[in-house]
């Protein structure tokens, strides 16, 4: 059978991998519901160009079966037969002339083919991984506000931090726990800074 994507190439332990950067990247072939006129050629060439890719034995008759099959099922306004036998050609031409490169989806988290959840299961699971994600990069960006610190607005607060990480108060509040005993140690060096210059 053919193949839609190379899920099975990346190594996933458990039932799936994530990261908070949306850098796994996946190679996709796959259709919208509905093509829509303005987008006909865009998304067929897209698609045969990583149906290509994933399938290298395909050849010119293979994807002119394919295409008019999508071009009867999926697109709004048909294409006519001189457009998908260009779609085809260039997309077999590239494959000849090595120049055939993969088009990829930047995905957050990717669940391992065959694992054993619903799709109730894997929705909990994408919620839980956002949060989490979410959670990681809040706190980096109150971390990086405190290193970074600007002396001139004088010792660090809670609402100092969250006037320059934008965020309300009471979500540093919800973090600043993990930072308490660092911020107190900052303030504390330059409180007695402080003293230092006035006693000069």
């Amino acid at each position: 059978g053919l193949r839609y994507d190379n899920i099975d190439e990346l190594k996933i332990e458990g039932d799936f991998i994530n990261s908070d950067k949306k850098d796994i990247n996946i190679i996709k072939a796959s259709l919208p519901h509905t093509i829509n006129k303005g987008n006909r050629e865009l998304v067929l060439s897209s698609y045969c160009n990583n149906l290509l890719y994933l399938n290298n034995t395909l050849v010119y008759d293979d994807l002119i079966k394919i295409l008019r099959q999508i071009n009867k099922k999926v697109c709004t306004e048909k294409l006519t037969f001189q457009e998908l036998k260009r779609i085809a050609k260039s997309t077999i031409e590239k494959k000849e002339n090595k120049t055939l490169k993969p088009i990829y989806t930047p995905r957050t988290i990717v669940f391992r083919k065959n694992a054993p959840l619903s799709l109730p299961d894997k929705r909990s699971i994408i919620n839980k991984v956002i949060g989490e994600n979410k959670s990681k990069k809040t706190r980096s960006e109150i971390y990086d506000v405190i290193e970074d610190w600007d002396w001139k607005l004088g010792k660090i607060t809670i609402t100092k931090i969250a006037k320059i990480c934008k965020k309300s108060p009471q979500t540093v509040g919800n973090y600043f726990v993990e930072f308490k005993s660092f911020v107190r140690g900052l303030n504390k060096e330059f409180l007695k800074e402080k003293s230092k210059e006035k006693e000069k």
